[in-house]
């Protein structure tokens, strides 16, 4: 059930490498598209300009990984020539989890570039084709039931994978 998120932390939830790593690699992404679309200053500075940059998370668990991201962001865009433009969209079906996000203590300095989208992935209303410039999907797969099959001698077991919990925490769960 939904309790299941309280059992366990990801390295999302718990660390900002994960989200500084992945702000680091946009950064780097988007400053040289733009400087090969010829979008670049005299002295070789990105040209800030309105044209928004959306990026996506589906699944934002607690919302560490979007706090951490978008504060790395910032620290990397010393020209503002990026953070000013990103508009950030946790997605998830539960509105417990998109208050839940929204509600992480890192997450206030953003709040101004941070919205929520209730749906599913494969369900996106409202969301116009070519108008993401970034997903970032980390604990939504983590939450996925996942099957293992496993083959033993002539014959294949199949099994449910779980996080790791002692059997009286499953049963309460």
């Amino acid at each position: 059930g939904d309790q299941i998120r309280s059992f366990y932390q990801t390295f999302a939830t718990a660390d900002y490498r994960l989200a500084h790593a992945l702000a680091a690699d946009y950064f780097e992404k988007v400053v040289k598209r733009e400087k090969a679309s010829g979008e670049k200053a005299s002295d070789s500075r990105l040209t800030p300009h309105v044209s928004p940059l959306t990026v996506m998370e589906w699944g934002p668990g607690n919302g560490h990984l979007a706090a951490c991201f978008l504060s790395h962001l910032k620290a990397l865009d010393k020209d503002g020539a990026i953070y000013p433009r990103i508009r950030y969209v946790l997605v998830d079906w539960e509105q417990a989890v998109l208050d839940a996000a929204m509600a992480h203590p890192e997450l206030a300095p953003h709040r101004n570039r941070v919205e929520t989208h209730r749906g599913t992935v494969d369900r996106l209303d409202g969301v116009a084709d070519g108008s993401v410039d970034r997903i970032i999907c980390n604990e939504l797969w983590n939450d996925l039931p996942t099957k293992m099959m496993s083959r033993q001698a002539n014959g294949i077991e199949e099994e449910f994978m779980r996080p790791n919990l002692s059997e009286a925490a499953h049963a309460r769960i």
